[in-house]
Formats: C-alpha cells, structure tokens, sequence
C-alpha cells in the first residue's frame, strides 16, 4: 500500500508539492505516517522505517547514473552509500516529466562540521576510501560519466578571463567602494591563478591526470559537509553522487583543504592542511605528481572569482556594504594563504618546468 489514510507533513510542504509526492508516493509498497522535508529531500516515516525521497530536475541521466555508482559502490564492499528502495514494479526510479524521483533508505544521522578538526580528519580518511571503491568500475553502455581529466587548465584559463572581464566592467561604470577594492587587489589574485595554472602545465601534473585517467578514477565532485553524514555508531556515509564524474582524485581532496583552510578559524594553516594530506594518504598514498594538480586546486583564488561572479554576473542583491565587507573577509587573509602555498611548495618540493 502507497499511501497511509491519515498522515502528517512538516509546514514547508505546500499543498501542490503534497499532492505531487502523494503520487509518487503511491508506487511505494510503503504505509507511510509522514512526510517531512530535509534540505533538498523529504523524509518518508512508516510504523517501523524511515526512507528518503528524492526528486531530481534536468533530465534523468543524472538520477541514473546515481543508482548505478551507488550499486557499483555496494557490490565492492563500500558500503557507506544508502541502499535503493525498489517500487511496487521494481523500478529504482520514477519518471515526472523532466524531473525524475528515487528513494533510498534514510541514514539516521548527522553531518559532519567542517570546523571540527576530528570530523576534518576522518573526512579525508573517508574521502580516501570512496576513491580506492571507485576506481575502475563497470557500468552499462548507456551510463555516460563526464571525463573532466583534461580540463582543468582550460576551466582555469576561463576563470581569469572572466576575472579580466570584470575589471573592463568596472572600468567602463561609476566606481562603488567595493569596485575600487575588487580592481585593486586583482593582481594578488590574478598572480595566484597564473601560479595554479603554471602548475596544470607541469610533466608532473600531466603524468597525474594521465594515470587518474587510466585507472577510471571517480570523484564525487560535491564531497562538502552536508553530503557526509555520521550515524550514532560512528560509521561515516556519503549522500548525493548525482555530481559525481570521472576525474583526478586530487580535485575532490584539494577542494576539501580549500574548503577548510579558507575558514577565519583555520587562516590557510599549513600544518592542518599537512595533517589533512596525511590523513587521506594513510588510507589512499598520494604519489608525488598528484602533488602539482592539488596545489594547483587549493591555490586557484576560487572564492575571489566565485565573489565577483556574484556582484558583476549574478548580480546578488547585497549592500554595498555586505558586499565590502564580505570581500575584506577574503582579502585579510591573503598573506595567510601565502604562506601557506609557499610551506607547500617548500616542504613537499615542488618544481615548476624551467
């Protein structure tokens, strides 16, 4: 039975979302008692079970893919990823115009804090593991994974010349406070993007992406707190690999450190992001060329363009003064970042080609 006579749904859920869920819902063999929305996904409770439901716009080749890493993934050992629940026809996914559902067990759970330095550490043990499980996996012909192998350097070079664009924007419009401090510190950052992708052009880079190519590595390409989750007995899980494409590992770990490091309470530490890089190499060791495209992702100033994006693309509607003062935040801790990148470069010795 799809659909229990008397239920209960959190507030947040308006009535034309309901009666579409309810429809879903029906090709479930589940009784359900409520229904309750958690970020992008709903909460299905029954007498004994809670499962979670989740809808995917764009197509359904995204919603495929997910079933058949997360399969791939349990039938190797790795078995931190929900497991599928099947409707009444044993489908693992429902079609609804261009939008597709799946359900998977609901992991009783937290995420983990990225201001934690225990969570910090056991993420990257973790993140460790998904890559040695998702290496050189099967999948159906039809399954098509994105190669992103070969275009780091091009989406670098796309950055900085949308950085470039912003400054042609600025200088063709009446200066606001945060204009003229965006423009004058563009050459910090424009400096830190030319070293990210002197990196890419390295042999040692190239031998990277070449072997993570070889082998079939795959990266969740989302591995940010809210996708790790932990359960009351410690055991860590990994939600939402719709992203998830074939890539260098490096991407996935670098991101990570970035993600971390560039935190007020961290300041770009060298020694956590040492601490963190041993951590995930006592689980998956990190060859020496890997080295260049991960420096190369956490010294790219990806926040800087990502905040520019905002005010000259996006248009974001913050004061000015939300916008100065969110882009001072950045630019306090510059000298922090380059200390870091140059105890990176010192301790683990990389070399740019002459």
């Amino acid at each position: 039975m799809g659909k229990a006579l008397l239920y209960t749904c959190s507030i947040d859920i308006l009535d034309d979302e309901m009666e579409l869920l309810e429809k879903i819902l029906e090709h479930y063999d589940i009784e359900y008692k409520s229904v309750e929305k958690v970020r992008s996904a709903y909460r299905i409770i029954d007498e004994k079970n809670s499962y979670c439901l989740k809808m995917l716009g764009r197509g359904y080749k995204r919603a495929h893919k997910s079933f058949y890493l997360s399969k791939a993934l349990r039938d190797r050992g790795f078995d931190n990823v929900a497991p599928y629940v099947f409707t009444k026809d044993n489908e693992y996914l429902i079609k609804h115009k261009k939008s597709s559902f799946y359900m998977t067990g609901w992991i009783d759970g937290k995420e983990v804090s990225f201001k934690n330095i225990d969570d910090i550490l056991d993420s990257a043990r973790f993140l460790a593991q998904f890559h040695n499980a998702a290496k050189d996996l099967e999948f159906p012909g039809e399954i098509k994974i994105r190669n992103r192998h070969n275009y780091w350097l091009e989406h670098f070079q796309n950055h900085i010349e949308t950085v470039k664009g912003f400054a042609e924007k600025i200088n063709k419009k009446s200066k606001t406070g945060f204009d003229l401090i965006f423009k004058h510190n563009s050459h910090i950052f424009m400096q830190e993007a030319e070293f990210s992708t002197a990196l890419l052009k390295t042999k040692e880079a190239k031998q990277a992406f070449e072997k993570a190519e070889k082998e079939k590595y795959i990266c969740h390409d989302s591995f940010y707190y809210q996708n790790i989750l932990r359960d009351k007995e410690g055991k860590l899980y990994l939600v939402d690999l719709e992203s998830s494409l074939m890539d260098c590992p490096m991407s996935d770990l670098g991101k990570l450190i970035r993600r971390v490091l560039c935190k007020h309470k961290f300041s770009w530490d060298f020694d956590l992001c040492r601490r963190i890089i041993d951590a995930y190499d006592s689980i998956r060791p990190i060859e020496r060329e890997e080295l260049y495209p991960l420096l190369a992702m956490i010294a790219f100033p990806h926040k800087y363009w990502k905040f520019g994006k905002k005010r000259y693309i996006k248009k974001k509607e913050w004061t000015e003064e939300d916008y100065q003062n969110k882009l001072k935040k950045i630019i306090e801790l510059q000298d922090y970042k380059f200390e870091m990148v140059s105890n990176f470069v010192m301790f683990y010795g990389i070399r740019l080609d002459e």
